[in-house]
Order: C-alpha cells, then sequence, then structure tokens
C-alpha cells in the first residue's frame, strides 16, 4: 500500500489511513473474490499541474465481481476518480472516489464458475447509492 498510496488518504469520502484503506480493499477481495475490470475506451480524462505534482484521473469500468462459494455475483458500469500527488519521487493516490451507473445480481446456475455461459444476471438497472463495487 505505501508504494500507491499517501500516507492518508480520501478514500470514498471518508478520511483513512493505508492500513484501513487495505483492511477495505482486502474485504472487498474476499467479498468477491473473482473479479475481471475493463476501462470503457474513451472514458480515461487526465489532467496535471504544470508541475506535475498532482495530477486527476478519472474513467468509467465495466467489472464483474462474483463468489462462487455463494454462488452469486454482481455486474456493472462505475467511475473511478483518483487524485495523485507526488512524494519521494512517486506519484502517490491522495484521493479515490467512484460512483456506481449500472449495477446487475448475477446468480451462478452451473457447477462451473470460470464459464461466464454459467452465471445468469438481471437486467442493468441504474445502480443505488448503498452499492459498493
Amino acid at each position: 500500500m505505501e508504494k500507491f498510496y499517501a500516507p492518508r488518504v480520501n478514500y470514498y469520502g471518508r478520511e483513512m489511513t493505508q492500513a484501513e484503506v487495505y483492511q477495505d480493499k482486502s474485504y472487498l477481495i474476499r467479498r468477491w473474490p473473482v473479479r475481471t475490470y475493463h476501462v470503457v475506451p474513451g472514458s480515461v480524462s487526465t489532467s496535471c499541474s504544470d508541475d506535475e505534482s498532482r495530477c486527476q484521473i478519472t474513467l468509467v469500468m465495466d467489472f464483474q465481481s462474483e463468489n462462487p462459494a455463494l454462488r452469486t455475483g454482481v455486474k456493472g458500469e462505475t467511475t473511478v476518480s483518483l487524485s495523485l500527488i507526488r512524494q519521494d519521487a512517486q506519484m502517490k493516490i491522495e484521493r479515490e472516489n467512484g460512483v456506481s451507473l449500472l449495477r446487475s445480481s448475477c446468480k451462478l446456475i452451473a457447477p462451473d464458475w470460470r464459464q461466464k455461459s454459467n452465471w445468469r444476471c438481471s437486467a442493468s438497472h441504474p445502480a443505488t447509492a448503498d452499492f459498493v463495487s
């Protein structure tokens, strides 16, 4: 985490330490251990200060997250917004945020979870504010 995140991070609206961000990401990986992400082409936007000490990156990402043991999953589309600051000659994340745009619930209908055709997902609908991918 030290390599990628600043010592204090505004993480989805909450001030957190690197350890707290790591704890949250670890929880999400345990909850959804199988994940697929794709950046939507043409959705990446970057801007940096003149001295390149600060940068802002935004993008839209398609995702599918699954928990084969629970036979459940979610898929959808979300924004990702990162603010980076130069520290020790390296860019580090000082703010991470995003908004879920679309969401579908998924169920595993056959034993082999690796086959995408074995997952049935509801129609995509606008995501609710409390959804976390």
